[in-house]
């Protein structure tokens, strides 16, 4: 009997636990065309014009994506370096895309304020078992080149 129970618990501890796969963590740059009022991609490798407005947006449905632009802002007196570290740190950051019902996708506006070249990064997150599960896609392959 008790090798019957623990055989059944073990049954259903491996039937409810959910298998957490990583989203893709590719994602696009896209800008406004002002002719057609829609978003259109651009073209790798990204070359972005200081001080445009531009769009992220997943390739994913996920809900749990984020973007480091690869370069850093004062916040009061503390410097925020928007550059994606493997091990926390308080004063590594990046932007939280918005998910968006309509698309499907989640996307976030970004303008770079210098020119430069930056390690844009990009992190697709998935959750599961009640959120005690977790599993993580990094994408580090774009560097971003910001143009006059």
């Amino acid at each position: 009997i008790i090798n019957k129970f623990i055989f059944f618990t073990l049954a259903l501890y491996s039937c409810s636990k959910e298998n957490v796969v990583a989203p893709s963590a590719e994602y696009d740059i896209q800008t406004l065309d002002k002719t057609k009022n829609e978003y259109v991609n651009l073209e790798k490798p990204y070359q972005l014009k200081v001080n445009l407005e531009y769009r992220v947006i997943s390739q994913n449905s996920n809900e749990y994506n984020s973007f480091y632009m690869g370069d850093s802002l004062l916040l009061g007196k503390l410097w925020i370096k928007q550059i994606y570290s493997e091990q926390p740190k308080i004063d590594h950051r990046g932007l939280a895309l918005k998910y968006d019902l309509k698309l499907k996708r989640s996307i976030a506006t970004i303008k770079y304020s210098k020119v430069g070249v930056y390690p844009a990064t990009f992190v697709a997150g998935a959750a599961g078992n009640d959120g005690n599960d977790l599993t993580f896609a990094v994408n580090s392959d774009n560097q971003i080149t910001v143009i006059p």
